[in-house]
Order: structure tokens, then sequence, then C-alpha cells
């Protein structure tokens, strides 16, 4: 029985009799019947809030009817599973070769491996504590003398030399009375879904890390080819206007009007360059590469493809595909098996000895079973006033839950808002591609009327540059404004979790050196069946 109020009924065993014959078998069905009494609270996983959702209405990407390649029209499909591998969703070789590079060659990974790793040996060795310990012993005393008294029998008194032969089995077991034991073992399965999370939520973190890097690159690659571009058509525009200023045709003030435009158009490629320069190491680095070992690998945001139809998973759903809402929930069932094992370290333990074994006068009659010997101890710890700290040990345990309770509560409003952001961002986007192109367009062909006026001599080389200069920023804000449309959309996906329920992020590095050692065993089994453990996963 499991009491969740902290009390737990006394129990007795009628007519229990141990012989010298009794197995292992009825020992571990002894313990399930002495560990069928749990003090501490059960565990319950939290429910979605009530009326939780991500914006009062559901979005819709509207058609832009872009020109730009790749784009395309998105629509959000509702209860839509999110796929596994969603960084294909791009069409990209480039970035899924990326993605398994990182994966693979990634410390993060690796180490998120080992440490799921860790807490799976502190499981197994922590399930072996319903099992008895076998310590087996050999003993061989010393030369002793004894007599035989004369008067008691006829002939001289005679002194003799014997040694004294044991071997004995001692068996050592503590019953897990108040299930102090089996919330130990919740709360190493906690820790062990904990790190399972933290694996995926390394995965999805890197993953999100690599696409976002390499789309961002292909941003900065294509504004470093729009200012040379716009550099390059200076340089010829100034030299124009020198020979003009030779011929007399304009003035000496056009011709440092156009060196200044080129000054100041070349001023701005250097920090761009910086920037490529600085998100290209980031790319190394998540690649698992040093900055020495780039080999120039790359996209252009014209060869990727928006997906049309976006993932968008029920409310109900979210809190159990987010990692990070699976990690905080796996603390806080670590924090309610904790109040459990305070509770239990409060009452006494009760440990026993049973043993058993043979002894002679000879080595060799250990084998022949002439003697045996046998005996049945056990022992009762715990302290009778111990100033009250057992239990301020629980209060600090109920006030750790509570802390728990109340971190999981914020990730779950934080986990809705970057899905909230994630939609209108993507909503908005579409709207804004179709503004900038619209205003490219413009700028383009007021640019080209105010190009012949100047050479007419109708405009001045004032409304030239700034014709120049207009048409450049809105080729430059059209570009990012397709980057944030790929840039979000990763956003998106992420913010549901990256659908690694579809996918197994696991590798032999996350393998305990022993598979666990009783999880056939009755208690084992009773336990897992029970408790409900192992991570859960989307259905």
């Amino acid at each position: 029985m499991r009491l969740g109020n902290g009390a737990c009924r006394y129990f007795s065993v009628e007519n229990y009799k141990i012989t010298n014959r009794c197995s292992l078998q009825l020992v571990v069905y002894a313990s399930m019947a002495l560990c069928s009494c749990e003090v501490g609270p059960d565990y319950i996983s939290p429910s979605t809030p009530e009326n939780a959702g991500y914006s009062s209405k559901i979005p819709y990407s509207h058609d832009s009817k872009s020109l730009v390649p790749g784009d395309r029209e998105q629509m959000f499909e509702q209860a839509r599973d999110v796929p596994g591998q969603w960084w294909e969703l791009f069409h990209s070789r480039q970035i899924s070769a990326f993605v398994k590079e990182a994966i693979e060659n990634h410390p993060d990974i690796a180490a998120a491996e080992f440490a799921l790793r860790q807490a799976r040996e502190v499981l197994a060795a922590d399930e072996t504590q319903f099992l008895p310990q076998f310590r087996p012993a050999y003993g061989a005393n010393p030369r002793n003398a004894f007599s035989i008294n004369p008067t008691s029998f006829s002939g001289p008194s005679n002194t003799y030399l014997y040694r004294f032969y044991t071997g004995t089995v001692s068996v050592g077991y503590s019953p897990d009375i108040y299930g102090r034991v089996r919330r130990t073992i919740e709360s190493d399965q906690a820790s062990v879904d904990y790190q399972k999370y933290q694996l995926e939520a390394a995965h999805l973190s890197l993953t999100a890390n690599v696409v976002g890097a390499v789309i961002r690159d292909a941003q900065l690659a294509g504004e470093i080819a729009l200012t040379n571009e716009l550099i390059d058509i200076c340089r010829k525009k100034l030299a124009l206007a020198e020979k003009r200023f030779k011929l007399g045709a304009i003035d000496q003030g056009d011709v440092l009007g156009q060196q200044t435009f080129l000054a100041q158009t070349e001023a701005t490629l250097p920090p761009l360059e910086k920037s490529r320069a600085q998100n290209r190491n980031a790319l190394m680095s998540y690649l698992g590469r040093f900055p020495n070992q780039d080999t120039g690998e790359s996209v252009s945001l014209d060869s990727l493809r928006l997906p049309a139809k976006l993932p968008l998973s029920l409310p109900s759903k979210l809190v159990r595909q987010r990692p990070d809402i699976m990690s905080a929930e796996s603390r806080l069932h670590e924090a309610s098996a904790a109040i459990g094992i305070a509770t239990a370290n409060m009452l006494p333990q009760i440990t026993l000895a049973p043993n058993i074994g043979l002894y002679d006068f000879a080595f060799a009659g250990l084998y022949a079973f002439k003697g045996v010997l046998w005996g049945l101890g056990g022992q009762t710890s715990g302290s009778i006033f111990d100033g009250g700290g057992g239990f301020q040990q629980r209060e600090a345990a109920i006030s750790a839950y509570q802390q728990e309770t109340e971190k999981y509560k914020s990730v779950v409003i934080n986990a809705f808002k970057d899905v909230s952001n994630s939609l209108r961002a993507i909503e908005s986007d579409a709207k804004l591609l179709r503004t900038q192109e619209i205003s490219e367009k413009v700028a383009k062909d007021n640019f080209k009327i105010v190009e012949v006026q100047y050479n007419s001599g109708s405009k001045n080389l004032a409304d030239l540059l700034s014709a120049g200069l207009s048409l450049f920023r809105a080729r430059l804000d059209r570009l990012r404004a397709q980057s944030d449309r790929y840039s979000d959309t990763v956003a998106l996906v992420t913010a549901l979790g990256g659908g690694w329920w579809n996918r197994v992020d696991e590798t032999p590095r996350t393998t305990p050196t022993l598979t666990d050692p009783i999880g056939s065993s009755p208690v084992a089994a009773a336990v897992r069946a029970q408790m409900g453990l192992g991570p859960d996963r989307p259905k």
C-alpha cells in the first residue's frame, strides 16, 4: 500500500520461519511484502494549464505572390506533427550535411550522452538495494589446547592441540519498510529522465543554431555581394564623373559628391565582413571544427525553399513536446521523491543479518558437512532525538518541491510565449517581404528615371546619389526580410519541440556498462510498473 499522508500502517507476518534452506526467491518476495508501504506524496504529472493557447485567433500567412526564388505561401496546419529531421524542410543537402556533422562531432552532445549514462549507472546501482548482500568468510583459529580429566576417564591425563576451521556466509538485508529505497529509485529515474530531455534539448539547440548560422551566413553573403556591386557601380560612376569634369561638363562638387558616396559605401563593407567571419566561426564551432578548418561550404538564400505547410501542435500537446518543459517536470518529480526520502529517514531502519556456515577440526571436513553453524540477528537504528533536524530536512524538501513547481509554471508560460511570437513573426514576415519587394521595384524604377534625367541635365548629382542610396537600402531590406522568413520558420519548429519524439538521438555512449542487473527481478519489475517510470514521449 502507498500512503500519501506521511503515515505508515503497522504490519505483521504470522508463522514466519527462516530455515537454512531459505532460498533467494523467498527473500526477494518477502522484500516485496516488506517494502509495500511508502511514505511521502505520490507524484502526479502536472496537467496542461486550462485555457492556455497561442493567441486569441489563429494566424494564417497570406499569399505574398513573391517573385523571390524559394519563397512561397505558407499556411499553418493545426495538429500536424513536427518531423524528426525538421531541417530537411528547406530542401538543402548542405544544411543536412552540416547538421549531421554537428551531431556527430560537437562535444556538448557527447557530454549530454555521458551524463545520461551516469544517471542510468546510478539508477542501476541503487536498484541493487532491493537484493540481500551475501558476504562469505573463511576462518582458521590458532592452535588451542585442551586436556582430558583423569578422574573422569581411565588412563593418564593427556593434552591435545587442535585447529578450528569455519566457513560461513552472512546475509545483510534491510527491508524497505517505509519506501526509502523505492523513493530513491523514483528520484534516480526522474534524474535519468532529466538527463534524457537535456540530451534532446542539446540536440534541438545545436541543430537550430546550425541552421540559423547557415541562414545568417547566406544573408550576410548576400549583403556583401550587394555592397560590392554598389561599390563597383560607384567606382564606374566616379570614373565617368572625373572624365566629364575634365571636359568641363560638370563642376568639381559633383566629383567630390561621387567620392564621398563611394567612401561611405565602402565603409559599410568591413562591418559586414566582420559579422560574416564571426558567424562563420560560430558555425565552425557548432560543427566541432576550429576556425582554421573552415573550407568555405555555404548556401544561398535563393537555393532554399520555404515549407508551404507549417506544423502547429495543439496547445494541449506542447507541454509533452518541449524538452525544457519535460526537463522541468523531471526536476519536479525528483523533488517530490525527495520528500518521501526525507520522511523515511525520520523513521527507524531495520537490518536483518542471518548467517549460515560449516565448521570442523580439519579443513577437509568442511566439505563433509559434519558441523553446521547458523544464526539470526538484526538491528534497528534511528535517532530518538535529533533536535528537529529530520523534520527540518523534510520541510526543506517540501520547499524545494514548491520551488520546482513554480519553475515549471514559468517554463510552460515561456514556451507558449515562444510559439506565439514565432506565429506572429511568420505572419508578419510574409507581409513585410511583399512590401519590401514593392519598395525595391519602386526604388529601382525611380533610380532609372533619375539617372536618365541626370544624364540629360535636368537632375543634379545629389538627386542621383539619393535615388541610388534608396535602391541600395531597398535591396538590403528585401534580402533581410527574405532571410527572416527562413529564420522565423526555424524558430517556430524549434519552439514546438523539434520533433525529437520522431527520431532516436541516443548512441551506445548512453548505455550502462551492465544492462540493468536486476531489471528482471520481481522487485524491480514491481517498482517500474507501479511508478510508471521512464521517459514520456508524445503520442
